[in-house]
């Protein structure tokens, strides 16, 4: 499975449940449409709203027949679970518990207007990104940051049928160099130009 989470630590986390009941580790669920807040209080996590209660270091939310809306940054996600753990400024929220497919259809890199070709490459760009941050992940309990600091994980925002069918119609292609994966960088914008390889990476 692949791991991402949000770039920044904060103080207090508000979720709100789509479309059906968010179960809250063992404090029970938020029902559809219900918010609940996560705060750091000393070693705990405290939480309030539609249901209350304390627990220690982290907890874990599921929503098998819903999905989750989480305030900041304001993505609601369908897949995985969503885990709040204590941060040394706040708490961090982890998307946990995805399928490569999963984490590919929640990404926000590319508009999904542009030819299918260009989507599809895309798909595999982004795919080979991620399973060769997975493969280097050591004692982080994260794959990637959902964020520009690695790839855009925006939940359900930019994911739609021609998004999806370039991501399924790539599933497991990757690319790969001598048998390894490569370093698949892009960005969001070259002005219609960029320098030589041998230039910018020097081995």
């Amino acid at each position: 499975p692949v791991v991402a989470r949000h770039a920044l630590a904060l103080p207090a986390v508000v979720v709100t449940a789509v479309g059906g009941p968010v179960v809250v580790g063992p404090l029970g669920s938020i029902p559809a449409g219900a918010s609940v807040t996560f705060r750091r209080s000393g070693s705990n996590i405290t939480v309030s709203g539609a249901i209350n209660g304390t627990v220690p270091t982290a907890i874990k939310l599921s929503y098998p027949n819903a999905s989750v809306r989480v305030a900041t940054p304001g993505y609601t996600y369908r897949y995985g679970t969503l885990t709040m753990r204590l941060d040394t400024t706040g708490l961090r929220t982890i998307v946990g518990d995805l399928s490569m497919q999963h984490y590919l259809y929640g990404l926000g890199e590319m508009s999904s207007s542009w030819p299918m070709e260009a989507i599809k490459a895309q798909a595999t760009a982004s795919r080979t990104f991620a399973q060769k941050r997975r493969d280097l992940r050591t004692t982080a309990d994260f794959d990637l940051y959902g964020s520009v600091l690695h790839q855009a994980y925006t939940g359900t925002k930019f994911e739609d049928t021609r998004w999806r069918a370039a991501v399924d119609s790539t599933i497991n292609r990757v690319v790969t160099y001598n048998g390894a994966l490569i370093e698949a960088l892009y960005s969001a914008s070259s002005g219609g130009h960029t320098e030589n390889s041998e230039i910018v990476w020097v081995s």
